[in-house]
């Protein structure tokens, strides 16, 4: 558990399971892109969505809800929508999860796969704690480590930890001076006469993103964590849980859909239910199920209902009863109490993010926003070219007032501004992975320019 040295099985196993790579991943990605069911079509409207499960017939079989959020990000408070109709929202799902509650009770899972914070102010400005809170009265029961849990620092991180009601669990994350892992690698849950063991692994490469890009003062050195081989973790995570006798095992998986067809595929670990990264549906992979339904920044909640055999020691996924809901209002009502918790941290921190501080006069979509965030770093680094990661611009702005708040969902990270001297050709290498640019023109094929029309030379040096 929590602060002991994690058991590892051999090497000669994790290359055995790895000789397939290749096939195992054509096939997955297959199965994932073409074979996956359009989830979306089964809207809460549909009389196939509409008819309550309960329990099994069947005196040896039960049945069990799995709701889930993936990359949350904190957006705790609604986002209106054209009619009038608000869209996601920690009350609005909460009110989802209690009609599923109701139709299956005692028989609901409600866990996050990671990245539930960063990414709002109501959120941010509280160090996650705000939505911690939200959380615990929403009755969550598991949610995974993953890279944006570390971006304050692993003290922030162990104070989500702390102030959870449920367990925060991460297989892969240790201290370098003990070698002990930095949180429980997985939890045991009990519902509806079963018991569920949650296993939970961070992203390997955008953590050590997290702890190298500059986050801060209070950052403590990248060198106090480390990245433990995915593969072997979850191995020893999940011998751990079978040796503690369970009926179902649950990886909450942040290392990718390629990785997580390699882990389902192997019999060795037998994992029931893989809830991996968003956009790519639902599929079984050799009996594992891979569920990677979009749920990001709450606007939908992943439901997997599944029926496990007692006799048979089975799981058997209902397709019928695997969708991904649209949190939106109507028909959802937001739930008063988590409303009243939201609104007042929304409250204490108002006044100040809903200072306008600008005007757009037309809608700014995420790739003009990463361009302007180029061009705002060029100009305060006085510096020749700018870039910005397109994964780090996060919304969009609507035409009128932009307010502090607007700013903060756009661009949420904590990052310090880093100017330095590149080669022309590492220039060139940058502009053709695909981050935003200002201070360019032309294009990697044909060849990149300075406004003026000076060439972009390889051997050159550029701020």
């Amino acid at each position: 558990m929590r602060g002991e040295k994690p058991p590892f099985i051999s090497k000669e196993r994790a290359v055995s399971a790895r000789t397939s790579w290749h096939v195992v991943l054509l096939l997955g990605i297959l199965v994932l892109t073409d074979l996956s069911y359009s989830l979306s079509e089964c809207s809460s409207a549909s009389p196939s969505c509409q008819q309550s499960q309960g329990l099994s017939s069947s005196t040896s079989s039960v049945r069990l809800a799995i709701l889930y959020l993936n990359d949350f990000h904190g957006h705790m408070l609604p986002r209106g929508a054209s009619g009038g109709t608000l869209v996601g929202g920690s009350a609005l799902i909460a009110d989802a999860v209690d009609r599923i509650r109701e139709e299956y009770p005692d028989h609901v899972l409600l866990l996050d796969r990671g990245d539930f914070v960063q990414g709002d102010p109501v959120c941010d400005f509280f160090s996650g704690l705000s939505l911690i809170e939200v959380m615990n009265a929403m009755g969550f029961d598991a949610a995974a480590l993953d890279n944006h849990e570390f971006d304050w620092g692993s003290n922030r991180a162990e104070a989500l930890i702390r102030s959870a009601n449920f367990p925060m669990v991460s297989c892969n994350v240790v201290y370098i001076e003990n070698d002990t892992l930095f949180a429980d690698p997985f939890t045991i849950v009990e519902r509806g006469g079963l018991r569920i063991g949650i296993v939970g692994i961070t992203t390997p490469w955008h953590l050590r993103e997290s702890w190298t890009l500059g986050l801060g003062e209070e950052l403590e050195p990248k060198e106090e964590l480390d990245i433990l081989d995915s593969y072997e973790a979850v191995s020893s995570a999940i011998h751990l849980v079978r040796e503690a006798g369970v009926d179902i095992v649950i990886l909450l998986s942040n290392i990718g859909a390629g990785e997580d067809v390699l882990l389902a595929s192997d019999e060795d670990l037998a994992i029931d239910l893989i809830i991996g990264k968003g956009g790519q549906g639902f599929a079984v992979i050799d009996g594992t199920g891979i569920a990677a339904m979009d749920t990001s920044y709450g606007r939908r909640l992943g439901k997997i209902v599944l029926e496990y055999d007692t006799e048979a020691d089975q799981v058997e996924f209902l397709e019928s009863e695997i969708e991904a809901i649209e949190i939106e209002s109507p028909p959802l009502r937001e739930d008063e109490s988590i409303a009243q918790i939201v609104g007042g941290y929304d409250e204490l921190v108002s006044d100040y993010l809903d200072t306008v501080i600008g005007h757009a006069d037309h809608f700014l979509d995420r790739n003009e926003l990463c361009v302007q965030l180029a061009e705002a770093m060029r100009w305060k680094a006085n510096a020749t070219v700018g870039f910005q990661n397109t994964g780090g611009t996060r919304d969009t702005i609507d035409e009128g007032p932009i307010r502090i708040r607007d700013i903060h969902r756009v661009h949420p990270f904590v990052n310090n501004l880093i100017s330095m001297d590149l080669y022309g050709r590492d220039i060139t290498a940058l502009v053709s992975q695909g981050f935003c640019f200002s201070g360019l023109q032309g294009s990697p094929v044909w060849g990149l320019s300075l406004p003026n029309g000076t060439n972009i030379v390889d051997q050159s040096r550029y701020k």
